[in-house]
């Protein structure tokens, strides 16, 4: 029920029709097409795993998964540029979609080769960190869906995770290649 009020508002800001139904199931269709994409993603990189390593592979499903939530974040309402808008959003989901099938892998896979004394110990984190991910989510939900705050709150968070990516992509990039 968190999610209902953010749905709502990306149904009001990118899918403005005469039917409120009809921009509702629209919203849920974009939630849903980042998870029809994630076999691709899983595909795609670990492709890129195999053929080239972790590092990059880890490397650019985080920039991936970047640039597209902060491109929700920041792209303009339906009003503002038309059909573009939610052409953009649907783009940027996909795409966010086949990032996070390669980060959450990817690093699964990472931590179990390069940790000989508990390898599936390790790899547990991805996980966890996955949850603790999810649980901060909702938690933001929540915190953002309170009336006092103003109708575009919902894209903080998009633009403050697309941020940290950058601290996590430098981080990325400083890691050594798996074993």
């Amino acid at each position: 029920t968190y999610f209902a009020y953010i749905i709502d508002k990306i149904a009001v800001t990118f899918f403005p029709s005469i039917n409120h139904n009809l921009n509702i199931l629209l919203a849920f269709g974009t939630f849903a097409v980042s998870y029809i994409a994630r076999p691709i993603g899983g595909i795609i990189f670990g492709i890129i795993g195999d053929k080239y390593g972790r590092k990059p592979a880890m490397y650019y499903s985080l920039v991936g998964m970047g640039i597209a939530t902060m491109t929700i974040g920041i792209t303009p309402a339906y009003t503002t540029i038309g059909i573009l808008s939610p052409l953009v959003l649907i783009i940027a989901r996909i795409i966010q979609g086949i990032a996070v099938s390669g980060e959450t892998s990817g690093s699964a896979i990472y931590l179990i080769e390069n940790n000989s004394k508990k390898p599936y110990l390790a790899s547990s984190l991805t996980c966890i960190f996955s949850a603790l991910g999810m649980f901060v989510g909702a938690m933001l939900a929540v915190i953002i869906s309170l009336p006092a705050l103003p109708s575009w709150g919902w894209r903080v968070p998009f633009i403050v995770s697309g941020t940290l990516c950058g601290i996590g992509i430098y981080i990325r990039y400083k890691l050594h290649e798996s074993q």
